[in-house]
């Protein structure tokens, strides 16, 4: 991803047609900003730019679901991210405050009862899209949203 002024942002996604449904999936944060094997260092940033593209291309979040390692053999409804913000379908007003929310409520699902902590709020997610007017088309939908470019294409 690219951030408006051409920088790199370390945060990655794919954009994926399942039926007629399109959803971004962003992958999860992991390991130590600097080290070897680290991540999606920048999720926050990232995250919160992928949102406030979607505001731009005038987008709505139809759904929202964790997809870890840990949460996928559980039913849809259990991986649901229950924001407070309001229900589904979101049209977003201010994406850091949606940043911030999907955060807190990703941290809560597949949590065991009683589990201590916090919990994760920078795990991989779907965010299920549709764009008011006009169909979306994953490979340019990737384009716009990383800042210009799909792999392998010039900017």
């Amino acid at each position: 991803m690219l951030r408006d002024d051409g920088s790199e942002i370390d945060a990655t996604f794919r954009v994926e047609r399942i039926g007629d449904k399109v959803s971004v999936v962003f992958e999860a944060r992991g390991g130590t900003t600097g080290e070897a094997g680290a991540r999606n260092t920048q999720y926050n940033d990232g995250l919160e730019t992928l949102l406030r593209r979607f505001k731009s291309q005038s987008m709505q979040i139809t759904d929202a679901l964790v997809e870890s390692r840990e949460t996928l053999d559980l039913p849809v409804e259990d991986r649901r991210i229950l924001i407070q913000t309001g229900a589904y379908p979101i049209m977003i007003d201010d994406p850091g405050a949606l940043r911030r929310d999907l955060g807190t409520a990703q941290a809560k699902v597949g949590r065991a009862v009683g589990a201590k902590g916090g919990g994760n709020q920078t795990r991989r997610i779907r965010l299920v899209v549709r764009q008011l007017q006009g169909r979306v088309e994953p490979r340019e939908l990737a384009r716009d949203l990383s800042g210009g470019t799909t792999r392998g294409e010039p900017r």
